[in-house]
């Protein structure tokens, strides 16, 4: 993928996420599952098997399809989480196709996009899938038990659903390998 269409797909994405009021799938979401995908390529040595644009574009966009659905109420947001990669099947292709991409880049990023989501908390991995959906779920999945994104937890919320997050998400860090295609990956 070229640089030209991957800024392209950077700023569609901010834009989605500046109209999204979903906290938790905001840009800087994107951004650091793209900076975690980087460090996975760099970590495991396999940067030269994998076009790190195309792999940044299937980061940025991997939530797209969350960002625009209405997540304002608990049973949407509900909806969005179980039904994800239903979701994606459904309304990705609309999205790809705004991107002109060439029909191998399209199928790379859309099977990645469908695949990753579910590692956490459903233990749902991606072992026998190609690269771009594991080092996708697991750029994800590091994400989601970041410091960063507890944060995006308890906005808005009281106290105790604050201290509930935080249990949850204590446990999923002590338990990270589980979550991973490349368990190695857990420090």
């Amino acid at each position: 993928m070229d640089s030209k269409t991957l800024e392209k797909i950077k700023v569609y994405v901010k834009k989605v996420s500046d109209l999204s009021d979903d906290k938790r799938h905001d840009f800087g979401h994107a951004e650091r599952v793209t900076r975690n995908a980087m460090w996975i390529l760099d970590t495991l040595k396999i940067g030269e098997s994998v076009d790190r644009n195309l792999l940044q574009a299937a980061c940025y966009l991997h939530d797209v399809v969350v960002m625009k659905r209405d997540s304002r109420n608990y049973f949407s947001r509900f909806v969005s989480h179980f039904f994800e990669k239903n979701l994606n099947k459904k309304y990705l292709g609309k999205v790809l196709a705004d991107f002109d991409l060439p029909w191998e880049e399209d199928q790379i990023i859309a099977e990645a996009i469908i695949n990753h989501p579910n590692s956490i908390p459903f233990l749902v991995l991606n072992k026998e899938k190609d690269i771009y959906s594991k080092i996708l779920q697991d750029a994800d999945s590091l994400d989601y038990a970041s410091s960063e994104r507890e944060v995006s937890f308890g906005r808005g919320k009281g106290i105790i659903q604050i201290y509930i997050a935080r249990k949850y998400l204590s446990w999923i860090r002590n338990h990270m390998e589980r979550y991973l295609n490349f368990p190695e990956l857990n420090k």
